[in-house]
């Protein structure tokens, strides 16, 4: 939950909306008390219509996990490699994806410490290899 919050805000100035969608009941009493406090708006998966949303993005999750990722369309180890090849090893497949660089090789993009401007760094690379 809290991931999927954090998500939303770093792309709160990048895109229109986002939905942030559960498929399981939850249960968690942490994130009970997350969504009841902040009264974070949730979708159920199973009644999203996916023709509405021009990305998807999955957190803390499996697309085999449930079968309603069956109609979500995505590669993350694609989208890892456009975003993050260049600056160092990235890839993965369709349900992951995951990138290492080397601090080294971003000396130019911003200083060490500069939580702020990686953030937008990472958002930026993304926007480079998909349209939002």
């Amino acid at each position: 939950m809290a991931s999927a919050m954090g998500l939303k805000r770093l792309l709160r100035e990048k895109v229109t909306s986002v939905t942030l969608a559960h498929f399981n009941k939850i249960i968690g009493s942490d994130n009970l008390s997350m969504v009841k406090l902040l009264r974070i708006p949730l979708a159920k998966l199973q009644e999203i219509n996916p023709d509405r949303f021009s990305k998807i993005l999955l957190v803390d999750g499996q697309p085999y996990h449930h079968e309603a990722f069956n109609d979500f369309k995505y590669d993350a180890g694609n989208s890892a490699i456009e975003a993050f090849g260049r600056f160092g090893s990235a890839g993965g497949h369709r349900a992951k994806a995951r990138a290492e660089i080397p601090s080294a090789n971003l000396k130019a993009h911003f200083t060490k410490g500069d939580h702020a401007n990686l953030a937008e760094f990472v958002i930026r690379q993304f926007d480079k290899c998909v349209e939002m």
